[in-house]
């Protein structure tokens, strides 16, 4: 492989996830926004089906990001769980061509289980 050839999805989703679990366990949310950004992108965008980002990697992400949202939201870190929750949903709708919106959907049910008292 040449240093002009892209890498395949498949690798960088990898990558991506490497990154992903290194930028949560700094906790650094800058970091995290940018790499569930970049996934989103990279699922949305890829035209070949041969070339497609791994559905166990945006499944493990989307569900990885909504766990952060519920720590978030045990130490009443509103805002972060809000940013968190929207990440996870986001990501689980690029599964929505495998899924028929479950995931998505199962995640939007649970954020709206995540009450604040006023």
């Amino acid at each position: 492989m040449s240093h002009d050839t892209p890498l395949p999805v498949v690798v960088l989703a990898r990558y991506l996830r490497i990154f992903y679990t290194l930028a949560l366990a700094s906790s650094d949310g800058e970091k995290v926004n940018i790499i569930t950004s970049r996934a989103v992108e990279l699922a949305t965008s890829s035209s070949s089906p041969a070339n497609q980002y791994p559905t166990e990697e945006l499944e493990w992400m989307a569900t990885t990001t909504f766990n952060r949202a519920v720590d978030a939201y045990c130490t009443a870190d509103q805002a972060l769980c809000a940013k968190l929750v929207q990440q996870a949903v986001e990501v689980a709708g690029c599964l929505c061509r495998v899924d028929g919106g479950a995931l998505r959907d199962d995640l939007v049910g649970r954020a709206g289980l995540l009450v604040w008292e006023t």
